[in-house]
């Protein structure tokens, strides 16, 4: 047996940072694993003798004239690779879905033959399945499931998905790990790894790629999607996280029929998200699926920093909701559902295999990156970039900035590290524009982030068929709006508190207060009545003192920060303006039109404030 797996009862805990991946293979392998074993090596084997020949020793001063261009051979190379990935599934499938997100490592011609490459493999055979699900949950087939389908509902490289139904009736679906996956997983990355340690003596390779901390990253990547009980985590994670959000459904796990190689879950088989005509059947609004679904990205990203990394259309579903006139709960997946004008729904995510957290360092740097989205602030993008450390040391700058405008302004899938669509005219006319840019990639992405960007830039090309004018600056802006807020809240946070310091200072320190506060008077407009209410206790009191060094560094630090509140306040009474206006349904283009240019132009109000006394 492939897998030993002790069966946990439903009393049973399992703790998630003590309890690791542990998936028994069996180290005989046989005759199919040894040629399978070979055929990979021989490709791997061929493709280093080809990069060596044509890359490096033709390109000699002498023998560069024999040479043929990258471009004409490297496709071909990919294309191969695809044809092998197919025919051997395993892992080779996950290497090249994980390479075809290295735009700091391939070029455009490879990575556009990498995408093509699908999951999708034949079916094991239903004892096998049978026989890993009996082992993981310790008893037989037939008692924990009355019914089982044989053939599954869908088939990838790491695992196959069954329709089953309890012995209370639910109808579920259970995913089950393919039985050969681990050993061809081993056996496919001893031959990667013997390949990276070829590559790897290759000066050119080695000062340019980090081959053994890349190798490391897809063998982590990898390693996580052999659990399934990291993925079910990952689903109640996401649930608790969607609790209270009306358009979001997350599939309900059953953890007494669940194990590691072994993950059951409510059957959620509603309306498949590229299904566009039975949805408008239905009287969805499509507009309205392309708002929500970019929403729930945004959100995961910016507010929540864990990410769905795969939010492909398989993975997306359309749940129809009943009206109150039509008196039932809900519908069943599957079920014909009438038509409705403007019917209500719920976006339904499943398979959490491949979720990315973003770490604390990074959420600073991808708020400075949705507010420059949302502003459509070409610059401010880059900056995010450069605090981020994601620019080579280099890179140009200016033609990085250039290049993001143009992405602004008609190529929103390309945003840094999301997956272009090769298919469109247009991608091929930008790559053509930024040639230097695509040779010389100037961008050092970590792989969580990729993963991360490519989740939005899946996002970002569906919500384009269900609303070709979708404008993703005008989604992320209420995002970029609320974090502008909490970043301002957090200052004025810290000026409330210095001005607490100061009034302690003042009650500790014998000087005319009464001077200081006509001071401040002065300088915030107090109105006379009050000003000669809080200044009268004081009028006869004289008090003469030095201030000592420290005390007059003190009060200069804080009449500079009084001095920097006033000229916020300012500038924060325009963008405060502008919000209202936004917000209102009259005035709402005057209102980003007022917003846009007060934080466009914050450095030249402050400096107008300072310039009149303020």
């Amino acid at each position: 047996m492939l897998y030993s797996s002790a069966p946990r009862h439903d009393s049973q805990q399992v703790n998630p940072t003590t309890d690791r991946p542990s998936i028994g293979v069996e180290r005989a392998w046989g005759r199919g694993t040894w040629l399978r074993y070979g055929r990979v090596s021989w490709f791997f084997f061929g493709l280093t003798l080809h990069l060596l020949w044509w890359d490096f020793f033709l390109q000699l001063p002498i023998l560069r004239w024999f040479s043929v261009p990258p471009r004409r051979r490297w496709p071909k190379l990919a294309r191969r690779y695809c044809g092998l990935a197919t025919h051997e599934g395993g892992l080779l499938v996950k290497l090249g879905q994980f390479l075809s997100l290295r735009f700091d490592l391939l070029p455009a011609e490879v990575i556009e033959e990498l995408t093509s490459l699908q999951d999708s493999v034949p079916a094991a055979p239903y004892a096998a399945i049978r026989a890993v699900v009996e082992a993981d949950l310790g008893s037989p087939l037939s008692q924990l499931f009355p019914w089982f389908a044989m053939e599954p509902l869908a088939s990838a490289s790491v695992a196959q998905v069954h329709l089953a139904r309890l012995h209370s009736g639910e109808e579920i679906v259970v995913k089950v790990l393919r039985p050969d996956t681990a050993r061809q997983f081993e056996m496919d990355l001893a031959v990667i790894g013997v390949l990276v340690r070829w590559l790897n003596y290759v000066g050119k390779v080695r000062d340019r790629i980090d081959l053994p901390v890349l190798l490391n990253e897809f063998t982590v990547v990898t390693l996580r999607e052999l659990d399934l009980f990291i993925e079910a985590t990952n689903i109640e994670r996401f649930t608790r996280a969607f609790a209270d959000d009306a358009h979001v459904y997350i599939p309900k796990v059953y953890w007494q029929y669940s194990g590691r190689h072994t993950l059951t879950m409510e059957n959620v088989g509603f309306l498949k998200l590229n299904d566009l005509d039975g949805i408008e059947a239905t009287g969805i609004q499509l507009k309205e699926i392309a708002t929500e679904l970019a929403r729930i990205f945004l959100q995961q990203i910016f507010f929540l920093h864990f990410v769905h990394a795969d939010p492909h259309p398989g993975n997306v579903f359309i749940r129809p909701l009943p009206l109150s006139s039509e008196s039932r709960e809900a519908f069943a997946p599957g079920e014909r559902v009438a038509y409705q004008p403007n019917r209500p729904f719920q976006i339904v995510l499943i398979d959490f295999g491949m979720t990315v957290a973003i770490p604390p360092k990074a959420q600073t740097w991808l708020r400075e990156f949705l507010i420059g989205l949302g502003l459509r602030d070409s610059r401010r993008i880059v900056q995010s970039y450069v605090s981020g450390g994601l620019l080579r040391p280099d890179a140009e700058i200016e033609r990085v900035e250039e290049m993001t405008a143009d992405v602004l302004d008609g190529f929103q899938d390309m945003l840094i590290g999301m997956m272009p669509n090769f298919a469109d005219p247009r991608t091929r006319r930008f790559f053509q524009k930024y040639d230097d840019i695509a040779q010389n990639y100037p961008f050092q992405i970590p792989m969580d982030l990729l993963f991360m960007y490519r989740a939005l830039g899946t996002v970002g090309g569906t919500v384009k068929q269900f609303d070709a004018d979708f404008d993703l600056s005008a989604a992320a802006a209420p995002f970029a709006l609320q974090m502008f807020v909490e970043e301002w809240q957090g200052i004025a946070r810290k000026r409330i508190h210095e001005f607490n310091l100061l009034g302690q200072l003042l009650l500790a320190s014998p000087i005319r207060v009464d001077q200081l506060l006509l001071q401040a008077h002065r300088a915030f407009q107090i109105p006379d009545a009050m000003a000669d209410l809080v200044t009268r206790p004081w009028r006869d009191m004289r008090v003469k003192t030095e201030l000592t060094p420290r005390d007059r560094q003190t009060f200069q630090h804080l009449e500079g920060s009084i001095q920097r509140l006033n000229r916020s306040m300012i500038a924060i009474g325009v963008i405060v303006g502008g919000i209202l206006f936004y917000t209102s349904v009259q005035n709402g283009g005057v209102g980003a039109l007022v917003f846009d240019q007060a934080v466009a132009h914050w450095p030249w109000l402050c400096h107008l404030a300072a310039s009149c006394g303020i």
